[in-house]
């Protein structure tokens, strides 16, 4: 077994867990190779991450048949089986996500070890932990290259926009009828937009090198003080008067980021729609 387990989840994970996974592995003559992938392989992981760990075999079905194999991992407060993941070449690997009664978290995923070159190409960060034949002859170096902003194309920039204020005066129709409910799920939708254009400002400012995480949990990080509290307050809809200012602060997060990435990206910008749709929302606010 490779050391690499040990140095980058002693501490993180409960103890047992690392024993586990080493005795189940030493057990299990079929599995031949054992990927970690994720915050683990790229050391981000912290108390909280999941070990997301996948097991290619020379006999996948044996692990599909039932799952009584998994409570060898410990007692499962829920677990979730979403149906396969595809990778290249029809290719399979088969997800057990477990949250366990002492809040450890493991996302297992199980494959046919012919899968292997098509799970080196899943993803960047897979790090190689267990080979007994060194069917592996060039192990990958674990990144976040995969899980980079990606620069968006003139049309999926235009569509985007377009979204944006094709939404906004729906919001405020439904401020106007009083439907708290409708008005909340679409600024949900134009909030999306509008950290779609910052995360893609952000990768444009980065080169396009930056990771911002499962559910853009590390915007933070890229944003000034001033904008994310602008954006952490359009979160604040619990009665009209709340969802009539996040509408009119996500308009002016969107016309402060949107122009400027345009003008980087040397796209079109629809500069006319955004003004007509802003310039009939503060009139209509103004006669509320």
């Amino acid at each position: 077994m490779d050391e690499y387990f040990f140095i980058h989840y002693k501490g993180v994970i409960p103890m047992i867990y690392e024993q586990l996974i080493t005795v189940f592995l030493g057990i299990h003559k079929d599995i031949l190779v054992a990927g970690v992938e994720g915050s683990g392989a790229v050391s981000k992981q912290d108390a909280y991450s999941d070990l997301d760990i996948t097991f290619l075999t020379t006999d996948c079905e044996k692990y599909l048949r039932d799952d009584k194999w998994l409570d060898y991992f410990g007692v499962r407060m829920i677990m979730q089986k979403p149906g396969p993941i595809d990778l290249i070449n029809g290719h399979q690997i088969h997800p057990f996500l477990m949250v366990f009664k002492d809040g450890g978290r493991i996302d297992l995923k199980v494959g046919s070890v012919d899968a292997l070159d098509a799970y080196l190409q899943w993803e960047s960060s897979i790090q190689i932990i267990h080979d007994v034949h060194q069917l592996v002859l060039d192990a990958p170096t674990p990144t976040e290259e995969s899980f980079y902003i990606q620069q968006p194309s003139e049309q999926q920039f235009t569509a985007c926009v377009n979204e944006f204020f094709w939404l906004a005066p729906y919001v405020l129709k439904g401020i106007v009828r009083k439907q708290f409910m409708y008005v909340a799920k679409h600024l949900q939708w134009m909030r999306e937009e509008l950290i779609q254009i910052i995360s893609w400002s952000i990768g444009e400012a980065n080169h396009y090198a930056v990771n911002l995480g499962n559910a853009e949990k590390y915007l933070e990080d890229y944003m000034n003080s001033r904008d994310w509290n602008m954006l952490t307050m359009t979160y604040r809809m619990s009665n009209y008067d709340e969802q009539q200012e996040s509408l009119l602060l996500l308009l002016e997060l969107f016309d402060r980021y949107a122009p400027k990435l345009a003008v980087r990206l040397d796209y079109r910008y629809a500069h006319e729609d955004g003004v007509q749709v802003i310039n009939y929302i503060s009139t209509k606010i103004e006669a509320i």
